[in-house]
């Protein structure tokens, strides 16, 4: 066994095996150092997975791991030493997560899920064979997320309230949709090539926003659950038509009048309950739901950046580039050739 310890590194990094924290034999494993930000660029090159994966420290009871790797489909086996939550942030690919017992969940692209692992429990991984992973991953020590959502830590859900207030509990997760800010973030967190000599400053900027970014959302659905109790049957219907006509014509000029015509709705109460419904804004989902297409066709054809454009609803691609780069923090030409 190996173990990820550098100097200065935090006990989440160094207390765990690095073949059990990742999964790969050491034989198959390549360590470095960054020299941007101090952390451990593990290079792996095995029958389980090929690929990288940097593994930062942002402070003692916080580190972030960047994966991105293929598998040829045979399961990776990881083992927690240490009481941590993690939060993966799903950019590309999604995989099948095994803890026995029947205790079974999944990743999926443009997700984020938070994840406890009791010390010493046992997770397989498997992956579709040879498809990309890029992920964003949080690990953090309970008592530092415990402080810094206290003071909000009742409008949690229950299962994820008991976790952080250190109540006895088996494994835990929580998948929630990924929202733009967390996407951006996480896609900025994933910029292996980034040259900037600020790359730490980044990384923790970039972290500590991801952690805000997700706690956001699962309150805002929480209290969108209590919500939705004060709806009618016929209400949910119509919601669930309007973002159901959105996923399906997101390249139309859309208008929240058309959209509420569709779902037989006025526009003030289609405006009113589907952010309590769904987290977010009818014209934000609009714009998340083509930001997210417009990010499979940049990484997965060869369609021109125009193109792309005029595909998700834009008549200008320079309207197109401004609200990508207002969402990612990149142009589409720069996330094309990434």
């Amino acid at each position: 066994m190996i173990s990820t310890a550098l100097p200065g590194q935090s006990p989440i990094a160094t207390g765990a095996s690095l073949e059990a924290l990742v999964g790969i034999p050491a034989e198959d494993m390549h360590l470095m150092t960054d020299e941007r930000t101090g952390g451990l660029v593990v290079n792996m090159a095995s029958r389980f997975a090929t690929g990288v994966i940097d593994i930062v420290d942002i402070n003692p009871s916080l580190s972030v791991a960047i994966s991105d790797f293929v598998s040829p489909g045979s399961p990776l086996t990881t083992i927690m030493d240490r009481e941590v939550i993690k939060l993966n942030f799903q950019l590309s690919g999604g995989g099948q997560f095994d803890l026995g017992e029947d205790r079974a969940f999944r990743a999926t692209e443009m997700t984020a899920c938070i994840c406890y692992q009791p010390v010493g429990m046992v997770k397989q991984e498997r992956y579709q064979p040879q498809e990309r992973q890029l992920a964003a991953t949080l690990m953090c020590e309970i008592p530092f997320l415990r402080s810094l959502v206290e003071d909000s830590v009742d409008s949690l859900p229950g299962p994820l309230r008991d976790v952080i207030n250190g109540v006895p509990t088996g494994h835990f997760n929580m998948t929630v949709a990924g929202s733009p800010e967390m996407l951006a973030a996480a896609e900025a967190l994933a910029r292996r090539n980034g040259t900037s000599c600020f790359r730490q400053m980044e990384m923790q900027a970039r972290s500590f926003e991801l952690l805000y970014q997700f706690f956001r959302r699962v309150q805002e659905l929480e209290e969108g659950r209590n919500g939705r109790q004060k709806l009618s049957r016929a209400d949910c219907e119509r919601l669930e038509s309007a973002r159901n006509f959105i996923e399906l014509h997101y390249g139309l000029p859309l208008t929240i009048t058309r959209i509420a015509r569709h779902a037989g709705m006025s526009e003030t109460k289609l405006s009113g309950t589907f952010k309590e419904r769904f987290g977010c804004t009818v014209m934000g989902y609009l714009m998340q739901t083509r930001m997210e297409r417009a990010r499979h066709l940049l990484r997965d054809s060869d369609l021109a950046i125009t193109q792309v454009a005029l595909e998700v609803g834009y008549e200008h691609s320079g309207n197109f580039s401004t609200a990508f780069r207002r969402l990612y923090g990149i142009t589409p030409r720069a996330f094309k050739h990434h």
